[in-house]
């Protein structure tokens, strides 16, 4: 029997899901406009990764997003790729 995958998303993961809410798309949709894999969004979204400048800009531009925000967001959660 498969164990099925329980992730808490990060602070920055719910935000951008949030948004995506609130724009009534999907991460499918945020992956092909901001051309970026799912696999990578995913990852974003759980904690396990996060984005490197020219993808958060990319991010923040398709969700009309502040950019400033969001790497506010990250900073407080005390993770970047390095």
């Amino acid at each position: 029997m498969k164990r099925k995958k329980s992730y808490i998303y990060c602070e920055f993961g719910k935000f951008i899901k949030k948004r995506l809410v609130e724009l009534g798309k999907n991460v499918k949709w945020l992956s092909d406009t901001a051309d970026i894999s799912q696999f990578t969004i995913y990852a974003y979204l759980q904690g396990r990764h996060m984005p490197e400048m020219g993808k958060l800009y990319r991010i923040a531009k398709v969700l009309d997003i502040n950019l400033v925000e969001l790497v506010e967001i990250i900073l407080k959660e005390g993770k970047t790729e390095k």
